[in-house]
């Protein structure tokens, strides 16, 4: 069981959910304004409730925090590219300032915007899905 920090619409739908467990300042807000971007409503109106719930593996690595945080190099994913240059590309790819990309498996990969990025790993991670196989093998062998 873990604690989850969870956002509902003003209709009380779920719009999203993730462990508090690995979180940083600040992320909360800018989750509340990237998803009432998305959503089309105020930020104030999304309801933000902190609640204990069960992991299923899947959830696990839905929100599994692999990449790091592009301030600090030290301890991010080695794949982890911050573009903090309006002149940046990758091969011939031009990157857009202020963005997160993953450059693992020869691809470059946008994360999104460093503002709304949550650090949590894609699905197409190749960190994620090696942790998510071993897990499985775990329990099946």
């Amino acid at each position: 069981m873990k604690e989850w920090v969870v956002f509902y619409a003003p209709d009380g739908r779920e719009l999203l959910a993730y462990t508090l467990e690995g979180t940083f300042e600040g992320e909360l807000e800018a989750t509340k304004r990237q998803l009432s971007t998305e959503n089309v409503f105020r930020a104030e109106d999304i309801i933000v409730k902190i609640e204990v719930r069960k992991e299923s593996t899947k959830d696990k690595y839905t929100r599994t925090h692999l990449c790091g945080s592009v301030y600090d190099k030290k301890n991010a994913c080695e794949n982890l590219l911050y573009a903090d240059k309006a002149d940046m590309t990758a091969g011939k790819k031009p990157l857009k300032q202020y963005y997160a990309y993953c450059t693992a498996e020869g691809k470059c990969r946008s994360l999104g915007c460093v503002a709304t990025f949550t650090r949590c790993s894609p699905k197409w991670c190749p960190k994620r899905k090696e942790s998510e196989a071993n897990e499985t093998a775990n329990v099946q062998g």
